[in-house]
């Protein structure tokens, strides 16, 4: 069995290799091991930035985003919030304002206001980055979950039933199309439409009542 370790010393020894930095850091991002993805992707960067004759300047700047948002993950917002401004200015001139890769940027982004708290600031920019999909990609597109999930989610905290419940079935609707019926994402967000259902009509009640 080929551990993190072992993987690691034979990153190391491939380290001028950018697909391999590019494909390693993707990984180990994707399976949660943070400090070796952070490592890697910044290594892909200054490789990026070394190259001879020049970088590339969108290059760049996704690899500038996704070490930012590697750097979220794993708690360090402080290096974070450069990066990302760094790479949001380049993206932005080089691929427009609606590019998915921009509404990606943005629910990062969003991300990062919530894990400081600032949660009014990050349901504007996952709203920015749904509407950005939604006009790229289409009202079906799988894509479009996360964000809908994360809009769904701060809905209720403040307190927003019917926007939560519309979230929720926008949300619903993608994944009965993309996923199978016994899928436990979709069965996550039939319970929370459900809850979101029994709880809007509860509030209603008492307010007839009152």
């Amino acid at each position: 069995e080929i551990t993190w370790r072992d993987w690691s010393s034979d990153v190391c020894s491939s380290d001028l290799d950018p697909e391999y930095l590019r494909t390693a850091g993707n990984l180990a991002h994707q399976l949660g091991h943070y400090d070796y993805a952070r490592r890697w992707r910044a290594a892909l960067l200054r490789l990026i930035r070394q190259r001879p004759g020049g970088c590339n300047p969108l290059e760049l700047a996704l690899a500038q985003r996704d070490l930012a948002y590697t750097c979220l993950k794993a708690g360090r917002q402080d290096e974070a919030g450069p990066l990302y401004k760094s790479a949001m200015s380049v993206m932005g001139s080089e691929l427009g304002n609606n590019h998915p890769e921009m509404a990606t940027a943005w629910f990062q982004i969003g991300e990062m206001q919530e894990s400081q708290g600032t949660f009014e600031q990050a349901y504007v920019l996952y709203q920015r980055s749904f509407k950005m999909l939604e006009s790229t990609l289409g009202l079906l597109d799988p894509r479009l979950c996360p964000a809908l999930e994360k809009l769904a989610t701060l809905s209720l905290r403040f307190g927003r039933e019917q926007d939560a419940l519309a979230y929720y079935r926008k949300l619903v609707t993608i994944q009965e199309k993309a996923l199978s019926p016994d899928h436990p994402f979709l069965a996550d967000s039939l319970t929370a439409l459900a809850e979101d259902r029994k709880s809007t009509r509860l509030n209603s009640s008492h307010a007839r009542l009152s």
